[in-house]
């Protein structure tokens, strides 16, 4: 059987899931459709595929149903399938049909298909904790790091290593929020993997004699850059600005959602390091990034609504409203900048170079419009 009909093979049996959870749990339609996907399984899948959702392989095995299962047990147990036929679906879907397990993913997709992953966060951090979704979802991005890095690299390991299991004692309200906290972790983390690639492509993509060592060796200094401690970062930054970690919290307390106030540290600690190691056009961007957020989450505080979702419309909605008057008038030099990188990133050119000085600038122009909030 050719893997693209077993996948839409799949894909039909899944969708009867809905119908097997209405029957009862002694119907004999059940066990048809098991017998169904066990064929499906073993005759049209990767051996690979098999044992990497040695999960659902298990259960077609070694689960047998007796006659006193109660109602709970049968449609507990279509829940484990459900999630583990998803899981092979949605990575086909996601890495395509025809790639082999030992293909590798195009970086440049790879960081498309991560960015989708990331978006869904929000959505599946809002789901009650015993949905059905998540693990897919994590499974997912596992496989895409997986299929472009390798089990041995740093980004797999990274997500892998921020995967816990979730606290299922305790009190709901608790158990909810380790959860949410477990999905966020998991974001961050792949959010720092698709910042790290962007880093490395902003800071090469220019340069076409740039060798795949070069780009290796690249790769190598910005991982050990963006890896040192948060402590020693915010060390570093109150030295070179006078701002402390605590200060700047304390500045940006209109800032509710503890996972973005975390991001936002991220960003600002990673546009410093970058700026002070010579990687101007990323700091600048990532410093303008920071401070568009900032602008947008502040603006959205005072409940006033921008002229434009950017941030050009965030600059001239403050200026309009007269708020941040002082930050705002010091801005103009590092928004320009700002500007013209994020319309120049993908353009393979050499003619708009950002000096250190201005990168330093850009990470300053962060604290000098918190300082106003």
């Amino acid at each position: 059987m050719e893997k693209k009909t077993a996948v839409e093979l799949l894909i039909q049996e899944v969708d009867k899931i809905p119908y097997l959870k209405t029957l009862p749990y002694d119907n004999d339609e059940f066990r048809l459709w098991l017998k169904n996907v066990e064929n499906i399984i073993n005759k049209g899948l990767e051996a690979e595929d098999k044992n990497k959702y040695r999960e659902a392989s298990q259960f077609l095995t070694y689960i047998r149903y007796e006659e006193d299962l109660k109602q709970q047990d049968y449609i507990n147990e279509i829940v484990r399938y459900e999630i583990a036929l998803k899981s092979i679906v949605q990575r086909y879907e996601i890495l395509g049909i025809s790639q082999k397990p030992t293909e590798k993913t195009d970086r440049q997709r790879a960081i498309e298909l991560l960015e989708q992953k990331s978006n869904e966060a929000v959505y599946v951090a809002s789901l009650p904790y015993n949905n059905n979704e998540y693990l897919p979802w994590r499974r997912n991005i596992e496989d895409i790091l997986e299929a472009t890095f390798g089990v041995t690299s740093t980004e797999y390991k990274r997500v892998a290593d921020s995967r816990v299991d979730i606290i299922t004692t305790g009190t709901q309200e608790s158990i909810q929020q380790g959860y949410k906290a477990v999905v966020h972790r998991i974001q961050q983390e792949v959010g720092s993997i698709i910042q790290k690639y962007q880093i490395l492509e902003l800071d090469t993509n220019h340069e076409t004699h740039v060798t795949d060592k070069q780009r290796g060796k690249m790769d190598r200094q910005i991982d050990e850059l963006l890896v040192k401690s948060s402590n020693s970062n915010w060390k570093d930054i109150n030295t070179e600005y006078g701002v402390t970690k605590r200060s700047f919290g304390k500045r940006i307390n209109f800032v509710k959602d503890s996972f973005k106030r975390t991001v936002i540290y991220r960003d600002v600690e990673q546009a410093f390091i970058l700026a002070s190691s010579g990687f101007s056009k990323p700091a600048v961007i990532l410093a303008g990034g920071v401070i568009e957020e900032l602008l947008r989450l502040y603006l959205e505080h005072k409940q006033i609504k921008p002229i434009s979702n950017n941030f050009d419309g965030y600059i001239q909605t403050c200026e309009q409203k007269g708020v941040l008057k002082a930050g705002i008038s010091r801005l103009s030099d590092s928004a320009r900048h700002f500007r013209n990188l994020v319309h120049l990133s993908k353009e393979e050119t050499k003619s708009h170079t950002i000096s250190k000085s201005t990168a330093k600038g850009a990470v300053a122009a962060i604290f000098t419009i918190a300082n106003d909030f």
